[in-house]
């Protein structure tokens, strides 16, 4: 597995969902190590700087 690094806001944002939505936390932690794990699958898109647009 990658090793992954945390903004500081995004690291912030997760202490704070910790804290008050514990249920929440653990949703958002699979989701980030399902991504870790397949980077790349999911809907194929182009990027065109900062906008995602789907391809057809």
């Amino acid at each position: 597995m990658e090793s992954l690094e945390f903004d500081r806001l995004a690291f912030e944002d997760l202490a704070w969902w910790v804290e008050y939505d514990c249920k929440q936390t653990l949703k958002i932690i699979r989701l980030i190590q399902k991504v870790q794990r397949h980077p790349f699958h999911g809907k194929k898109v182009r990027y065109s700087g900062l906008l995602i647009v789907p391809e057809d």
